[in-house]
């Protein structure tokens, strides 16, 4: 799953909304497509990110033997961040079609950060650089999503949880309360 497994990046997992709820319910982890989401096989596990795996595992330990995947404890666990990643409507050959993907929920989390980044040049500050520390660091600035499955490998897959989960990670940024801890920054 590379390079959704690299602890140098910010992994992008994917929401929706349940079907036929309205806009105000809790987001629920992707339901249309498998999200990915699990461990590393080759990158072990970052500090910034230490405390929210161990947590995980110490709380919700999926069962899994080593068979599935690589359940040492001691590797990277993604995604770090989840967004709405199910039916956007895209313009395409002068008609609408629906679209789903995480790469629909990466680029819309990287404007996010592309507009904070300008916010803080507006200020006279500089980009964010490197964000999984801060994030990690700030888990009240993400709605937390706590139902949904990533079925893979024969099994159920992991599930959404409490807190940091191998499905959609810290959860769903709210982009004021993130704007608001990166723009106090230096």
């Amino acid at each position: 799953m590379f390079p959704g497994t690299c602890p140098w990046i910010t992994s992008v997992g994917g929401t929706a909304l349940p079907a036929g709820k309205p806009l105000t319910t809790r987001e629920v982890a992707t339901y249309d497509f498998g999200s990915g989401g699990g461990f590393s096989n080759l990158f072990p596990l970052p500090s910034y990110q230490a405390d929210a795996v161990k947590t995980y595992y110490r709380h919700h330990d999926p069962g899994y033997n080593a068979s599935r995947y690589n359940n040492t404890q001691q590797v990277r666990g993604y995604p770090d961040v989840a967004l709405a990643a199910q039916d956007y409507i895209t313009g395409l050959d002068g008609g609408f079609m629906a679209f789903s993907g995480t790469s629909a929920s990466a680029p819309t989390f990287g404007a996010m950060i592309a507009l904070i980044n300008g916010e803080r040049l507006k200020a006279g500050k500089g980009p964010v650089g490197f964000i999984n520390p801060v994030l990690y660091a700030h888990r009240e600035v993400f709605e937390d999503v706590v139902e949904g499955k990533n079925p893979g490998c024969g099994t159920p897959g992991f599930s959404a949880v409490e807190g940091w989960d191998p499905v959609t990670g810290l959860g769903a940024p709210n982009y004021k309360k993130l704007l608001k801890v990166f723009m106090a920054l230096p």
